[in-house]
């Protein structure tokens, strides 16, 4: 019989380790992936249903939605409150989980962004109406999977992502004009949600 030495063990050992965390990370990065393609087929799907026909919709999972209570919002499907500052007055989401209920993601928008957002011309079948898109993600935030600037709070055993960052989404406007005041507002908006979720909590 073969024993190993103390050094063999350790060593099967350590890589025993390497392999888990090795697999965990690949697991969290197809699960980014996954949830990327999702958004980015909901949003292309969206800014095609108003230049086709009206079809039957397939159902495409749970959809909720929620606004905020004063100066309170809370995001019910993931179990967290912020405070909101003034500038995000008038905040509300649409939350979609997926029929395979792996994730749910939540689109957030104000009023004031939505009525700048509709004052694009020409592009305006295609402005995004949405001001951010939220993930929330079981485990700790991995910098090599999500940028920083996208990681908006880390809680005991999950974060919460905004997908979409808060560089404004590109050229969606044929009034120059109206362009900048949108890209402004995007920043400004992305930059005060960015500061509340620093500080937010669990919901009682």
């Amino acid at each position: 019989m073969i024993k190993l030495g103390d050094s063999s063990k350790k060593s099967i050992f350590q890589s025993g380790i390497v392999l888990t965390q090795t697999m965990i990370l690949l697991a969290a990065a197809v699960l980014i992936v996954v949830i990327g393609a999702y958004v980015l087929s909901r949003s292309h799907t969206s800014s095609k249903k108003q230049s086709t026909a009206p079809t039957k919709q397939v159902p495409s999972g749970t959809k909720t939605a929620g606004a905020a209570k004063g100066s309170q919002f809370e995001i019910k499907e993931y179990g967290v409150a912020i405070t909101l500052p003034a500038e995000l007055k008038g905040l509300s989401y649409k939350a979609e989980t997926n029929p395979q209920k792996t994730f749910t993601i939540v689109n957030l928008k104000t009023d004031d962004y939505s009525a700048l957002a509709n004052k694009c011309s020409g592009a305006a079948k295609d402005t995004p109406q949405t001001l951010a898109s939220l993930v929330k993600t079981n485990g700790n935030y991995d910098p090599n999977q999500i940028p920083k600037s996208q990681n908006l709070k880390q809680f005991d055993n999950f974060y919460i992502a905004n997908l979409g960052g808060s560089q404004p989404p590109g050229v969606v406007c044929k009034d120059q004009s109206v362009q900048q005041q949108y890209n402004e507002l995007y920043v400004k908006l992305n930059n005060a949600l960015n500061s509340s979720f620093s500080s937010a909590r669990l919901s009682q």
